[in-house]
């Protein structure tokens, strides 16, 4: 659990830093998304699929509206309302 959560406040500060190169950044997520799935650690999936999205916005990405979208989604089925309620605002809904 240690290394996803390590992983994902990794890919959040490369995502931060506009050079880094999206391979690095999607070799980070890639990393988390196995933890989630060898773990069960269900809850942090939105996680990366924000993660994910942020990374699309980047790269101008015309899929990133819809995956902030799942993101909040998924945030909002595992009762997360902060964060589902937060991406509703960026998002418009």
């Amino acid at each position: 659990m240690l290394e996803l959560v390590h992983g994902l406040t990794a890919a959040a500060e490369v995502l931060r830093e506009t050079g880094a190169p999206r391979g690095v950044i999607e070799d980070l997520l890639a990393r988390a998304d196995g933890v989630v799935r060898a773990s069960g650690a269900i809850v942090l999936e939105p996680c990366v699929m924000e993660a994910r999205a942020r990374l699309a916005y980047r790269e101008n990405d015309p899929a990133a509206e819809r995956m902030l979208r799942d993101a909040r989604r998924r945030y909002a089925n595992l009762g997360a309302r902060g964060h589902a309620e937060r991406l509703a605002r960026e998002t418009d809904g």
